[in-house]
């Protein structure tokens, strides 16, 4: 959940631009793993991240991760909220929920702070992923509250990497539709673009990377973004530039094990420790 490179991610949740990717921010890099996509290169240490720790203000405290036997990641917990999947028979994900604590009841409907997103796969190259806030009724979730409902449009590149999504969901006075675009230099996004139909701008950030293993390559999490998830190695610069502001930069620094892994992220605004566990 680090977020002091990520300048799009930043500037989408000052402005409330994509609000709901607040839980979900994409949710591409595991598409198609059927175990853990880094086992190849951390097998010699047998390493995976076991927490992170921020200190930045839009996502402070500590995410944990937890693994199943076959080392895909089977959940998370950040604070109240706790993070579960399921795989399909190809090892893909299926179902996502992330569920906070209760906000209301109505009529005999709880309402949670979380959402609960299910993964239609129509061919390699296509994903969509229906998201849904999280409403159930006698402990029953109920997937199709049309009112709650965002639906993600992805481009693969056959290998699980995002290209783009668009996603359309309900706003007040009618459907808002927002649309991202990836550019990849090797295993790393480079370019992303992100643009609003609903308010006609578009806002663009570049990235520069180090040469060392990123690791939260392929996790689903709070405040994880696409490019963190999607990119094998880690963001030291970022330009954002948005039409009609100054391009905003910012630079991070790490401090990193013998193994070379990230043990600290920093920036201007904050930092994030890494922990890892042996499997």
């Amino acid at each position: 959940m680090y977020f002091g490179p990520n300048m799009i991610n930043h500037s989408i949740m000052s402005t409330n631009f994509i609000k709901s990717l607040i839980l979900l921010v994409g949710l591409s890099a595991v598409f198609g793993a059927c175990t853990d996509h880094r086992q190849g290169e951390l097998a010699p240490n047998r390493l995976r991240l076991k927490r992170s720790i921020s200190t930045y203000a839009n996502f402070p405290g500590t995410t944990e991760f937890s693994y199943d036997s076959l080392g895909r990641e089977s959940g998370f917990t950040y604070g109240n909220f706790k993070g579960s999947f399921t795989y399909n028979i190809r090892g893909q994900v299926a179902t996502y929920i992330n569920a906070g604590p209760v906000i209301s009841v109505v009529n005999g409907y709880t309402n949670y702070e979380g959402e609960r997103n299910e993964f239609i796969y129509d061919s390699p190259t296509a994903l969509r992923i229906i998201s849904n806030t999280l409403v159930a009724l006698a402990g029953r979730y109920l997937p199709d509250r049309e009112f709650t409902r965002r639906i993600y449009n992805y481009t693969l590149d056959g290998q699980s990497k995002p290209l783009g999504q668009y996603n359309t969901g309900p706003i007040l006075g009618g459907q808002d539709v927002r649309s991202s675009s990836y550019a990849y230099l090797g295993d790393n996004i480079v370019t992303e673009k992100v643009s609003n139909c609903g308010r006609c701008y578009e806002t663009t950030a570049t990235y520069q990377f180090d040469d060392k293993l990123n690791p939260l390559y392929g996790l689903i999490g709070p405040g994880i973004t696409e490019v963190q998830r999607s990119s094998r190695n880690n963001v030291i610069k970022s330009v954002l530039a948005d039409v009609g502001r100054p391009d905003i930069e910012s630079i991070t620094t790490y401090e990193y094990n013998t193994q070379g892994l990230p043990t600290k992220a920093t920036s201007s605004t904050g930092e994030v420790r890494f922990e890892y566990e042996r499997y």
